[in-house]
């Protein structure tokens, strides 16, 4: 084995083991963040959700920005669909 050979293999060893390294903090960083996702963005994305039928659409009230509520109710649910799909992607669909 010549050493521009040894080199390339342990580079690509090293590669690997940071991927790997970074798959761990990955996997770590969205298991803790989760919950508290979980735990602020769907009530507040529930809450302002009804909140918008109510004032918005039911009462009408008047100056009420609905639609614009409306939308970031709906905003606050797909950013936690889409952190909770890509960490289900990370961990590799496992669920306790």
């Amino acid at each position: 084995m010549t050493l521009k050979n040894t080199v390339v293999v342990g580079l690509r060893g090293l590669g690997v083991l940071a991927l790997a390294c970074a798959y761990v903090l990955l996997t770590t960083l969205f298991a803790m963040v989760e919950p508290v996702l979980r735990l602020v963005l769907l009530p507040a994305s529930f809450l302002m959700f009804w909140v918008t039928i109510l004032f918005g659409f039911v009462l009408d009230a008047p100056h009420f920005p609905a639609w614009g509520m409306l939308m970031f109710s709906v905003s606050l649910f797909l950013v936690y669909v889409a952190v909770a799909g890509l960490g289900y992607l990370l961990v590799g669909f496992q669920r306790d």
